[in-house]
C-alpha cells in the first residue's frame, strides 16, 4: 500500500485550460495517511481483481487558477481538503 500512496503523491497532474481566461495550473495531490481500510474483491463479469483503499484523507492544490465569466473574475490558488477519499484499481485478465 505504501508504494501506491507514494505513486499518488508523486503523480504529475496536467494543467487544465478551459479557454484563455479560465485555467488551473500547477495541480498536485497529496494523500495524507497510509491506507488502513483496504478491500480486495473479485470482479467476476470483467475477470478482474479490484483493490480499493477507503476513507483516505487527501489535499488537492492548484498553484494558479483564473476564472472569468461576464464581468466577474476570480484568481489565486486553491487548496481542497478531502476527508473521505476512496481509491480503487483493478487488474483484468484475458484468456
Amino acid at each position: 500500500m505504501t508504494k501506491i500512496i507514494d505513486t499518488l503523491n508523486n503523480l504529475q497532474l496536467p494543467n487544465i485550460d478551459v479557454d484563455s481566461k479560465t485555467y488551473l495550473h500547477g495541480n498536485h495531490l497529496t494523500v495524507n495517511q497510509d491506507a488502513s481500510n483496504v478491500s480486495f474483491t473479485a470482479d467476476v463479469p470483467n475477470n478482474a481483481v479490484v483493490l480499493t483503499m477507503n476513507d483516505l484523507s487527501a489535499n488537492f492544490y492548484c498553484d494558479a487558477f483564473h476564472a472569468h465569466e461576464w464581468v466577474f473574475v476570480a484568481k489565486g490558488h486553491l487548496e481542497v481538503k478531502m476527508d473521505t477519499v476512496n481509491i480503487g484499481l483493478g487488474l483484468s485478465f484475458t484468456t
